[in-house]
């Protein structure tokens, strides 16, 4: 006969826990990377694939929330705090999660998935924030010179702390919205047949030439005067990749294209110049290619181009409130950024 005993603890005590938890988890590095073949092989089963978000996610943020106190005067900043106060909540509800079971957990992880939702906005904000501190407050939003020094750094650190911090967002949102993918198919697919090219969010056998086509499309009813000619050099091309990303992608590098163009294009009395947009492949890789006349950049600029505050576009109206989301293909996030730089949508 087995009894099962209850222990009771006050909610201090848990915080305490918590706290303890928050300290082991930051101190962990990954292992590696994750790989879409190590994703892919742990989606197999539900419960494998619950495991490795099980093992993943609390050592990502509890390292990201480490990542947020490295910002000397971080708990002044808004954004920060939501920020902090976000992860460490999402940090405590996995910890109280249970990967094997098969109804609470999926729930646990859409909630957590649908509250950072709004971590790219807060984020923006909060770079736009340290960067106006480092010029006219260098006692406030500054940000340590090495991952465990508390020294202070210029611009140049905070690019290298916002490229960490994003690199990590992606990663996790990756791994959530591949779950809940899964999660989502083995309750519709109850009965039927699977496709055996889609593993949640990963297409085995992705079309790039039809994910072009889709950008154009939506490209071609945004509010910019556009023709983009499109060649596929290839023919049928299939590789391994997320279409969704990879629409976000070809999707921001064609509104720039487009924009610039017409920009430059306005004040001219000839029609509107191609954009050019061509794919080839061979066994080993795929290519995609897009080329305007827009004018391009002066040289001088081009080392700030992966800057997070660097843009060519003009200031719109509502710049500085937070972005808001609009319908997309595959859900990419479709609002307008307060910053720009890589995988500041994803």
């Amino acid at each position: 006969l087995h009894r099962h005993r209850h222990v009771v603890i006050s909610a201090a005590r848990l915080d305490e826990f918590m706290q303890a938890e928050l300290r082991v988890f930051a101190a962990k590095r990954p292992a590696q990377p994750l790989r879409f073949l190590d994703v892919i092989g742990a989606s197999s089963s539900l419960a494998q694939l619950a495991h490795l978000v099980h093992e993943e996610l609390p050592t990502r943020f509890a390292r990201r929330i480490k990542h947020i106190q490295r910002v000397e005067g971080w708990d002044t900043i808004p954004e920060l705090v939501d920020l902090h106060v976000m992860h460490v909540q999402s940090f405590r509800e996995l910890r109280l999660a249970n990967p094997n079971d098969a109804d609470q957990y999926p729930e646990a992880i859409s909630r957590i998935r649908q509250r950072h939702k709004n971590i790219a906005p807060l984020f923006a904000e909060a770079v736009k924030r340290i960067d106006r501190a480092l010029i006219g407050e260098p006692e406030a939003g500054m940000v340590s010179d090495q991952e465990e020094s508390g020294s202070c750094l210029d611009r140049h650190a905070v690019e290298l702390w916002a490229e960490t911090f994003l690199r990590s967002r992606v990663s996790t949102e990756m791994l959530m919205s591949h779950y809940e993918t899964c999660i989502l198919a083995s309750q519709e697919q109850v009965g039927s047949a699977t496709d055996p090219t889609k593993v949640g969010i990963i297409d085995l056998q992705c079309d790039p030439w039809q994910i072009c086509q889709q950008a154009i499309a939506q490209i071609q009813d945004g509010p910019w005067p556009c023709l983009i000619e499109a060649e596929n050099m290839s023919g049928q091309v299939a590789f391994c990749h997320v279409p969704r990303y990879l629409f976000y992608m070809i999707d921001e590098l064609l509104k720039n294209s487009v924009r610039a163009t017409a920009e430059r294009d306005e004040d001219s009395e000839h029609s509107v110049k191609p954009v050019r947009l061509s794919l080839c492949a061979d066994e080993s890789q795929v290519v995609i290619r897009i080329s305007d006349r827009g004018g391009g950049m002066p040289s001088r600029q081009a080392s700030e181009m992966w800057s997070y505050r660097f843009t060519t576009s003009p200031a719109m109206p509502g710049d500085s409130t937070l972005a808001t989301e609009v319908e997309r293909p595959w859900g990419v996030f479709g609002g307008d950024s307060p910053i720009s730089g890589r995988g500041i949508g994803l």
